[in-house]
């Protein structure tokens, strides 16, 4: 589906319509044979998704989602520094949720093992995730404003956001994500050569 499509799609089902299908996509997925009873494949969704981000711009639609179950990476708050960034090379993430007995009790990141463990000349292999992890862990929910999870990050002076709904973990969300989708709306402002149409798309929040 071209953007084109997706804007037909969008004005045909209404705004919120396509809203909730695209959270439905972010938060649960769909099987194959939903997305063919919607005349939809994956990358559909996501067309309908950037046509959406320049008007709402809420957490959900741009955030990494899992849970702790499956999709986001933990540690014990017993293990090592030396076992946390191993696990974060070896994913090529930035960050891993701290646990105990299931529960998140923090989280620890690149930033926390330079700055707290690495450049004071601490061993790895000692010291402890739980000693230098962050907590308590700083949460959005998962419909706020986008604006609102800037302006979180920009006061706690962190680069990324536990995403919840319903009180569960159900995603995070970083400077990267939001990066990204501030590209995908230039991107769409782009492809307007007409002033008019670019005025009809003016993102909410100016």
């Amino acid at each position: 589906m071209s953007l084109e499509k997706a804007e037909s799609f969008l004005k045909r089902f209404g705004y919120e319509a396509c809203q909730k299908l695209v959270l439905r996509y972010k938060m649960r997925g769909f099987s194959g044979d939903e997305l063919k009873a919607l005349s939809l494949d994956r990358e559909d969704v996501e067309d309908i998704n950037r046509l959406t981000l320049h008007r709402s711009l809420r957490v959900y639609n741009i955030m990494t989602p899992g849970t702790l179950e499956e999709g986001i990476l933990t540690i014990w708050k017993n293990d090592t520094i030396e076992n946390a960034a191993r696990i974060m090379s070896e994913h090529q993430i930035s960050s891993l949720i701290v646990v105990d007995l299931g529960k998140p009790v923090g989280i620890i990141t690149e930033r926390d093992i330079v700055q707290k463990v690495v450049g004071p000349k601490k061993k790895l292999n000692v010291a402890r995730v739980d000693y230098y992890m962050s907590s308590p862990i700083q949460t959005i929910e998962y419909s706020e404003l986008l604006d609102n999870a800037a302006y979180k990050m920009s006061k706690e002076k962190i680069k990324k956001l536990v995403v919840t709904m319903d009180g569960k973990i159900s995603g995070i969300v970083t400077t990267t994500d939001f990066v990204l989708a501030y590209r995908e709306i230039i991107k769409k402002l782009i492809e307007k050569t007409n002033e008019e149409v670019i005025s009809e798309i003016k993102p909410d929040w100016k």
